[in-house]
């Protein structure tokens, strides 16, 4: 998968914020809440790409 190394990129950004989204300990910023569902999106839309195939 040529983009593999984008994609891993992508869901590590969202891992990263899981617990901090998650538990609540910190608020997320809104700044950081738009990039998660660009992030988001990107994963959603390529996952849907290759069910496709």
């Amino acid at each position: 998968m040529p983009d593999g190394a984008k994609l891993a990129l992508t869901l590590g950004r969202l891992l990263d914020l899981k617990d901090e989204a998650h538990y609540g300990v910190i608020l997320v910023s809104s700044r950081k809440a738009n990039n998660s569902l660009r992030w988001a999106k990107i994963l959603v839309v390529r996952a849907g790409d290759e069910v496709e195939r």
